[in-house]
């Protein structure tokens, strides 16, 4: 089963332990290391870009550069190109190691304390981390740019519905404008108008309608004939109604009408529509 290989930034100014770290790396079986050395954070900065490494392990107490400012040194100066961190530190101090971890570093580990097995365990766990944050990150990232398409894309909607409630509500305006203009028309008139649906319900009826037979538009819309005539009126009217549909076109004749004082006779005109 083939070893992996890991390339290791080393930024470590004294050399005992800097061979320490190397030689207890050299004893694992189940990973391989390149390891490069810088001995400033400056040095370590400069080398970063160029070697790509996967982990970079890093003491606190550098010629240029102590304790956490380091770390947020090294942050700031690497512009994103910061792989796996491992912090080395000769201080146990669990606030310290808390803090270098809130600012970034998978790991803190003490100098002249840690093991072969305990070093190479910290560098994978620590590779392992960084690959969960990152899938994280990247979850994240799709996350908010599938919320952001949902979002633009509700808009849209949003924007093409109240576009639509406004073109319903002009239709729905222009509509009654013309019933209206319909109704003032045929309330003018002398005759008596009304229109029926092929059921024999009435949908209209102007104002020489309601002022004869006593029953407002609103009363009457819905009703048939048989709601305000004697029956035997209501069913000669139901049939000039049929004659008319299975005609298809207009008749005329006279009909016999009641009013308040008695029957009246009218000639009546029916077009179908």
């Amino acid at each position: 089963m083939p070893t992996e290989h890991v390339r290791i930034l080393l930024i470590e100014d004294d050399p005992a332990d800097a061979r320490l770290i190397r030689e207890l790396l050299n004893e694992s079986k189940e990973m391989t290391f390149e390891v490069e050395g810088a001995e400033t954070l400056a040095e370590g900065i400069a080398r970063l870009a160029a070697l790509r490494p996967d982990v970079v392990m890093l003491d606190l107490g550098l010629p240029d550069s102590v304790g956490l400012d380091t770390v947020r040194k090294l942050y700031a100066q690497a512009q994103g190109r910061l792989p796996v961190l491992i912090v080395l530190s000769i201080v146990i101090d669990q606030d310290l190691a808390v803090q270098a971890v809130q600012l970034g570093a998978q790991d803190y580990l003490i100098k002249g304390v840690v093991d072969s097995g305990g070093l190479v365990r910290s560098i994978r766990y620590a590779r392992e981390r960084r690959r969960g944050e990152l899938l994280l990150l990247k979850a994240q990232a799709e996350l908010e740019t599938r919320v952001r398409e949902r979002t633009s894309e509700l808009a849209r909607a949003n924007a093409e519905l109240r576009a639509e409630v406004n073109e319903r509500k002009q239709a729905e305006e222009a509509l009654r404008a013309s019933q209206r203009l319909l109704q003032g028309i045929v309330d003018n008139s002398g005759a008596v108008i009304y229109v029926k649906d092929t059921e024999g319900r009435y949908l209209l009826v102007n104002q020489r309608f309601e002022d004869l037979f006593h029953v407002t538009r609103q009363e009457i819309r819905g009703q048939t004939d048989f709601d305000i005539y004697p029956r035997e009126r209501a069913e000669a009217f139901r049939a000039n109604d049929q004659r008319v549909l299975e005609a298809n076109q207009a008749l005329q004749w006279e009909e016999l009408i009641p009013q308040d004082d008695g029957m009246h006779t009218y000639l009546s005109v029916r077009s179908p529509l």
